[in-house]
């Protein structure tokens, strides 16, 4: 149970850092647009 309960919390993880990385090129590229 605890090694489901990390691979979770990394997939959590993971998923966040995505959403950064996306959001921070989305914002980049609005801006180069402008």
């Amino acid at each position: 149970m605890t090694g489901a309960n990390i691979n979770k919390q990394n997939l959590v993880d993971g998923s966040i850092c995505a959403i950064i990385i996306m959001f921070t090129v989305w914002a980049e590229w609005m801006i180069v647009r402008v």
